[in-house]
């Protein structure tokens, strides 16, 4: 015999009148006498639903063929996962919605629906033959469908609903119910922004995290007690759960959210710096190849090990709010409603984000355990005078406690150029309400991932997370965490901050930002440059930690120890290695010429040059290649003066912190000019504080000896940050130098004419 024939063969002996269909019947005489103790009433029912593709109740040959050869129950194609049939078109409107299949329920051999809006249920009646809705399973019925059909398939059977009025049941032509074949993006567009319990549970409300999923399902965070509702496709259910760094063994395994491209109003921001708990102070990230997944992330980040506090039953909906929830400790459902952002009633409350709560999330771990005590104050109460621009410049970038030293520079550099960085805004007054519009080139950085780009907005709100004010009640004596107001009173510097915040995450994903994701995201210029150190076996290490000098002034006296007393005179012409430096005072090694063998010299003295390095230091260009050791400054010089952002960092060396620099840290890079033959550097350190204090800095006697170098400079000897240096030393104290190879379309802010 044949395998068809053996096939047919076995569908004969199932439908035993012969009809061409297997009823629930046959099915069940047939299996219970195969094997009885295996098969009872309720899993024939459950059988039926799962193989009854065409919902009439009865096995087909094509549904029989499909159900014998399937290998699990995804071979059973569309009649396993979830069905969601919607109802509309009746006239109880209670009765009309989206009732998602529950999982593993049957109710005369068809499977149950319930609408967790409504808190209704749609069942099949198999003694009336009729599909009911009710609150339960039973006799009783709001409405009726008679058909031995599925309710989405019963032709012309028309709808009979209950008129509470009439107390009868009354024919709806208008109403009808239909298949809901899900599509991703709809079924995630429709998914709440907010959602809490709407009956007496153990759960606050839970916000929509963005563009964040787990499991392809949206994350939700609930601010008040710091938990989590996800999916989890491994059980095929949501869970409301808390989150820790380790596993004390009664975790149910750790958690992996994806930053997916979605295109979603204000959620479709993206940055490769995202939130998660710190390991070792490095960033806990896993960037997976796309190309091994069925759809696009942006990035991928570890929460933690998961610990459950409540499961719902089992689902494949893109929402909670659709699942069957039962309370964990009492036996009753949990019913779950979309609210929309309350409106405070504090007339000087403003807008409220609802993309970016005021909670822990959105400061991120570990910032929500170092900032524990927080309070979110808006901006225009931290001052009297608030405005959002004023003056523009590279003064109002203020780094705050975070460690975004890279971000804050290149802000700085931004803000020389004050018409370009304001028109960046879409709001350009101070805004009543506190809800703010900038533009963005996005979604940003993530150039390893094929993205098309382009400018849009992000909406932000002007609360900033705070130190609580010391007298409750006196907003003003609120400090911000992070970004302070520039100048005490402008608040457009905590904005750009606060946009980058909501683009990542969280504000400690902020974390060692990158300048030049910066540049890009507010130009839209993705060419950058990188000039940097030559290091190589053939110059070594030596090279660069000790350079060779010569002495240049007729001579000069040398000390036993740093600041100690003389012990004689290194004449000129003499040459030395440089050991180590501190301020102006040079530690030496001599090679050639008179004077003592060792000991510590000043470079400078007076305002004047006693001594030069001679060592030349080789820069490399990572598209260009090298670039003449003598053209460096020259190269500078010409970036600076076509309107390029720029930014440095010092090198690691000893003493470094006597020379006012520090490491590992980011500088703005604002200047580059000749001036009264002297080459010079202007850099800005994003504390706003803390500067050079080598030869040129603010307290150097160079100023007073060169008076017309500090008029040409518009040299200022304020402690804000700004300094000058001049070249030699920026060679030898910087590492590299980063930019953006973009002509910024303003007139600079300070403009040094030399």
């Amino acid at each position: 015999m044949s395998d068809s024939e053996k096939v047919l063969a076995s569908f004969r002996k199932f439908d035993a009148d012969s009809s061409g269909a297997i009823s629930r019947e046959e099915l069940g005489e047939v299996l219970k006498a195969l094997d009885e103790g295996a098969w009872n009433d309720e899993s024939i029912d459950v059988l039926l639903a799962q193989a009854d593709a065409s919902g009439d109740g009865q096995l087909q040959f094509q549904e029989f063929l499909s159900w014998v050869f399937a290998e699990d129950q995804k071979g059973l194609g569309a009649a396993t996962g979830d069905f969601t049939l919607v109802i509309t078109g009746c006239s109880r409107e209670s009765l009309n919605g989206e009732y998602a299949q529950v999982k593993g329920k049957v109710c005369g051999g068809r499977p149950v629906f319930r609408c967790a809006a409504n808190n209704k249920i749609l069942f099949y009646r198999r003694q009336e033959e009729r599909w009911q809705v009710f609150h339960k399973p039973g006799k009783f019925s709001s409405c009726r469908l008679p058909t031995k059909r599925a309710a989405h398939m019963a032709g012309d059977a028309k709808w009979m609903v209950w008129q509470p009025e009439k107390k009868a049941f009354e024919e709806e032509s208008s109403m009808e119910c239909k298949i809901l074949i899900p599509d991703r993006k709809e079924e995630l567009a429709k998914a709440p922004d907010i959602l809490r319990p709407s009956n007496t549970a153990p759960y606050g409300a839970f916000t929509r995290r963005g563009c964040w999923m787990v499991d392809r399902r949206p994350l939700y965070f609930c601010g008040e007690d710091d938990t989590f509702l996800i999916y989890s496709e491994k059980v095929q259910k949501w869970k409301i759960c808390r989150m820790a760094k380790e596993d004390d063994g009664t975790s149910d395994g750790p958690v992996v959210a994806d930053r997916e491209n979605l295109e979603r109003e204000n959620f479709d921001y993206s940055l490769d710096y995202i939130p998660g708990y710190m390991k070792n102070g490095k960033r806990a990230i896993d960037n997976i190849n796309t190309e091994k997944l069925d759809y696009e992330y942006i990035s991928r980040i570890g929460l933690g090990y998961s610990f459950p506090l409540g499961w719902s039953e089992q689902t494949t909906s893109y929402s909670p709010a659709k699942a069957t929830w039962h309370h964990p400790e009492e036996d009753y459902v949990i019913t779950w409603e979309a609210v929309d952002p309350t409106p405070s009633p504090d007339p000087e409350a403003g807008w409220i984000d609802p993309a970016f709560p005021h909670d822990s999330f959105s400061l991120g771990d570990p910032a929500k355990v170092k900032f524990k005590r927080s309070a979110w104050v808006r901006a225009i109460h931290l001052c009297k005078d608030p405005v959002l621009f004023g003056d523009l410049e590279p003064a109002d970038a203020i780094q705050g406690a975070m460690g975004n030293c890279g971000m804050v520079a290149a802000l700085a550099a931004l803000a020389e150029f004050p018409e370009y960085l304001s028109s960046l805004f879409n709001t350009k007054e101070l805004s009543a309400d506190g809800k703010y519009e900038i533009r963005m080139f996005l979604p940003l950085g993530f150039e390893h991932i094929k993205t098309e780009k382009a400018w849009g907005t992000i909406e932000v709100d002007d609360y900033l997370p705070c130190v609580p004010p010391p007298k409750e009640g006196v907003l003003s004596g609120a400090r911000p965490f992070f970004m302070g107001l520039a100048n005490g009173n402008k608040l457009y510097m905590v904005l750009l901050e606060k946009c980058f915040a909501k683009a990542s995450g969280s504000y400690q994903a902020l974390y060692g930002f990158d300048s030049r994701t910066v540049w890009k995201a507010l130009t839209g210029c993705e060419d950058t440059f990188c000039y940097t150190d030559v290091w190589t076996s053939k110059r070594g290490k030596d090279y660069y930690n000790q350079p060779e000098w010569q002495v240049t002034a007729a001579e000069v006296m040398v000390s036993e120890e740093y600041g100690g007393q003389s012990k004689g005179r290194l004449m000129q012409g003499a040459t030395f290695k440089e050991v180590e430096r501190r301020r102006y005072h040079v530690k030496f090694q001599k090679l050639e010429g008179e004077g003592p063998e060792e000991g510590w010299l000043p470079y400078f003295v007076s305002g004047k040059r006693t001594a030069k390095r001679t060592s030349k230091r080789w820069w490399l260009h990572y598209v260009d290649g090298y670039p003449e050791m003598d053209d460096m400054f020259e190269k500078l010089v010409e970036l600076d003066r076509a309107n390029y952002v720029m930014c440095t960092g010092p090198r690691r060396r000893a003493g470094m912190r006597e020379d006012g620099l520090v490491f590992p840290h980011a500088y703005s890079v604002l200047h580059a000019v000749h001036v009264k033959g002297l080459k010079m550097v202007c850099l800005r350190n994003p504390w706003g504080h803390g500067e050079w204090r080598g030869p040129w800095g603010d307290q150097g006697e160079e100023w007073k000896l060169y008076p017309d170098v500090a008029e040409a400079l518009k040299f200022d000897e304020k402690d804000n940050g700004t300094f000058w240096m001049e070249w030699e030393d920026f060679e030898w104290n910087c590492g590299g130098v980063d930019g953006l190879s973009f002509s910024i379309p303003a007139e600079k802010s300070s403009k040094v004419e030399v």
